[in-house]
């Protein structure tokens, strides 16, 4: 549930849109095991998208999120430097 909320308020989809919230409720559900969450909060960490950038936090959640099942987290993240 906390995931789809996240999308809910992430997309502003008939609420006020509010990332931050959005990445508090991927965060309850990355912590409950969902990749989906994990995944979506690694991207909004890798960006600065409703929270800090923070490259070492988006990578840690893509390893969490790869080693819950999801392929796409496997795959490495080209950056410029």
């Amino acid at each position: 549930g906390c995931y789809n909320l996240g999308r809910v308020y992430y997309g502003g989809y008939g609420v006020k849109q509010d990332r931050t919230r959005a990445a508090r409720l991927f965060q309850k559900a990355c912590d409950g095991g969902d990749a989906k969450a994990c995944y979506d909060l690694s991207e909004m960490y890798e960006y600065g998208d409703g929270v800090m950038c923070d490259t070492f936090i988006a990578d840690e959640l893509r390893i969490l999120a790869c080693r819950n099942g999801m392929p796409l987290a496997c795959l490495p993240v080209p950056r410029k430097f």
